[in-house]
């Protein structure tokens, strides 16, 4: 599954990236075993409660996106944040996005839903204000609970940069 884990961390990373401020200090560690692949993630203690999210609600979110998508690898994935081993943000470089770029975003959601689904769905961008994007899914595969982790961790990834992102299914 070597191949298959490079495009899975890669996943996992721009995730990871669009949901925190301090991209230099992300370490993704892979562990096979026989019977799991685990993502060990690590970020800057600064950045811990944005991929915590409220309550837990996106790791949560990520935890059921790499479910499915190791349902398609056949293989179990878990995805396991850490505690992080820089516990300073003195020396670290923090990220401060030029605001909200609608075809990277784009281009990380179909990364992440080829890895999931067995055909790639249709996404159509809509601009609704300057802080404001809607992204439509084409697709008869996604299920709800996928469909509502797609849409957390993705929101999330909005609020780094100020903008609302809605993700919907047509």
């Amino acid at each position: 599954m070597k191949d298959d884990n490079d495009y899975i961390e890669e996943s996992l990373r721009k995730i990871i990236e669009g949901l925190t401020s301090y991209h230099d200090d992300i370490e993704i560690e892979v562990n096979e075993t026989s019977d799991i692949v685990k993502y060990v993630v690590f970020v800057n203690r600064a950045d811990q409660g944005k991929v915590v999210g409220v309550s837990g609600r996106n790791i949560r979110a990520l935890k059921t996106l790499f479910i499915a998508i190791s349902d398609s690898y056949g293989e179990p994935i878990d995805v396991v944040l850490k505690e992080p081993k820089i516990m300073s943000c003195a020396e670290s470089q923090r990220y401060k996005p030029d605001g909200f770029d609608a075809e990277s975003f784009g281009d990380t959601l179909s990364l992440v839903l080829s890895q999931t689904l067995e055909n790639e769905p249709e996404i159509e961008h809509f601009q609704k204000s300057e802080d404001e994007h809607h992204f439509l899914l084409y697709s008869n595969e996604i299920y709800d609970e996928l469909l509502e982790s797609i849409r957390v961790i993705f929101e999330a990834m909005g609020k780094v940069t100020g903008t609302t992102v809605k993700i919907n299914m047509k």
